[in-house]
């Protein structure tokens, strides 16, 4: 993953497992890999605080406090805290269960920004509700 955007292929690619399959997040979207084919381009979001709801439930995880995976019926999101933010990631549901989701990790990790990126049906979802576009990333596979 690739963590300024001034990173080049020849900065990331030593790192890289050669093999089948490997991947890289080309987390700006500037970089053009020889040998790799374009995956998915994404946006990176940023969530609002979103409008809480009753019934979310923390399951407990083997990376510790810092992860958390919340359902409420037929939804489920994980939560990851990091440098100051909380990244929002693997939203599974109904498109109208995403503000609940954002809510959710937002009041399990209270005072960090919510961010994620989403490509496809699920951007499109993610705009609906209210996350603004931050910028482009793209994954590439071998």
């Amino acid at each position: 993953m690739t963590l300024t955007r001034d990173a080049t292929a020849a900065d990331v690619l030593p790192f890289v497992d050669g093999s089948a399959g490997c991947s890289v997040k080309d987390s700006f979207a500037t970089l053009e890999l020889p040998g790799f084919s374009l995956l998915f381009e994404a946006m990176w979001l940023a969530c609002g605080p979103g409008v809480p709801e009753p019934g979310w439930r923390r399951a407990g995880s083997p990376l510790g406090a810092s992860v958390a995976v919340l359902s409420r019926g037929e939804n489920a999101v994980v939560a990851h805290r990091g440098d100051g933010v909380v990244g929002l990631s693997n939203f599974a549901g109904p498109d109208d269960g995403w503000p609940g989701a954002v809510a959710a990790v937002a009041a399990a990790f209270p005072g960090h920004p919510v961010v994620g990126y989403e490509h496809g049906d699920a951007l499109r979802v993610a705009l609906d509700h209210g996350a603004e576009p931050l910028g482009p990333l793209r994954v590439w596979v071998r």
